[in-house]
Order: structure tokens, then C-alpha cells, then sequence
């Protein structure tokens, strides 16, 4: 991923009150990606013209880790997310 496209995403993922820093993304079928949102000293944690296709996909060790990672509120992070990346795409 480039550079532009590594700042692309940091506008669109995630909730805005947070800080989204790439750590390593490897968008390939296959690939993984791992990211950091910050909030102060609190760590959590283009495509050109056409179409895209956008698969999520995150992997816990237990059901218990599941809830967890859902009670986190990620889901309105993950809803704010894609909210931003509409935004972003209208520009």
C-alpha cells in the first residue's frame, strides 16, 4: 500500500474522535492489515475511480473474546467508519 493510499484509509476507518495509524496493510486476497487508534496516551486496538469491494474480517480466540470485542463499541465505530468512507468517496 502506498503512502496515499495508507492516508486514504486513515480518513475513513474508524470513529472520529480517534487516531488511526497503519502499522502494516497487505490488501491482497489473503493479506492481513494491522492498525492503532489512539485517543491521547489511550491506544485501542484508492482505490481510483469504479467499484470496490470491501471485506472485513476480524478473528478471536473464544466466544468470550467475541463479546468482548463487540461490547467495545466497535460496532458504532465500524457504522462511523463507513459513514466516513461514503464521505470520502462523494469528494
Amino acid at each position: 500500500m502506498t503512502a496515499h493510499e495508507t492516508e486514504l484509509v486513515t480518513q475513513w476507518l474508524g470513529p472520529r474522535d480517534l487516531v488511526m495509524t497503519i502499522d502494516h496493510y497487505d490488501g491482497r486476497t489473503g493479506g492481513s492489515y494491522r492498525y492503532i487508534h489512539t485517543r491521547g496516551d489511550d491506544h485501542y486496538g484508492f482505490f481510483g475511480g469504479g467499484r470496490m469491494r470491501l471485506i472485513a474480517t476480524s478473528l478471536v480466540d473464544s466466544f468470550e473474546g467475541r463479546d468482548a470485542f463487540v461490547a467495545s463499541g466497535m460496532e458504532s465505530g465500524v457504522r462511523e467508519g463507513y459513514e466516513r468512507l461514503d464521505q470520502l468517496l462523494a469528494r
